[in-house]
């Protein structure tokens, strides 16, 4: 007679199946949390050392001292543009470094009118959407620079120049984060 075979474990039931719900849930808490580290630190931008609320008052601290660490270069203005540029606005022609974090605005021209050539560094080139000098009737020399780029939609730099240190203090303005910080640039050139 024939015996049939029988498989081991046919027998036996199936077994339940693994209960992966709470292995699900851990998986897309992981993701999700993991996209909204990227997108956070995707449009964060290191804005200096002091924040400052827009309303608030006093005077801006004193330069740190400037680095001896090399960063990235931005062009210098030319002898032409530094000759064209009207005389009292010269002193804000040339290269400025932020000693916090490396990041270097040029001011490589300005016109009568007071438009200014910049160009701005993070270490990459941002796009500036406009600059501008002026002599206040102080005598007190401004510039204000608007950084219009991914990350910079509408950020604000506005300086006064410190002749005694030989630099630019003022506020950055971070439009995305809607925050304002006090900042330094001391010249590189």
């Amino acid at each position: 007679m024939g015996r049939k075979k029988r498989h081991r474990g046919a027998d036996r039931p199936p077994a339940a199946a693994p209960k992966t719900g709470w292995v699900r849930g851990i998986a897309v808490l992981a993701v999700v949390g993991g996209a909204v580290a990227l997108a956070l630190m995707s449009w964060r931008s290191d804005p200096g050392p002091t924040t400052r609320s827009p309303s608030a008052g006093g005077a801006l601290p004193a330069a740190p001292p400037p680095t001896a660490t090399p960063g990235p270069r931005a062009a210098t203005p030319p002898p032409a543009a530094a000759a064209s540029a009207p005389a009292e606005l010269r002193p804000l022609l040339g290269e400025w470094r932020r000693p916090d974090g490396g990041y270097v605005l040029a001011v490589t021209g300005i016109a009568e009118d007071g438009t200014a050539t910049a160009g701005y560094l993070n270490p990459q080139p941002i796009n500036v959407g406009r600059a501008e000098a002026r002599r206040d009737e102080k005598g007190v020399l401004h510039l204000f620079v608007e950084l219009r780029d991914r990350n910079y939609p509408g950020s604000t730099y506005t300086l006064v120049y410190d002749p005694e240190g030989d630099q630019l203090v003022g506020v950055y303005f971070q439009a995305v984060q809607r925050a304002s910080y006090d900042v330094v640039f001391v010249r590189r050139r």
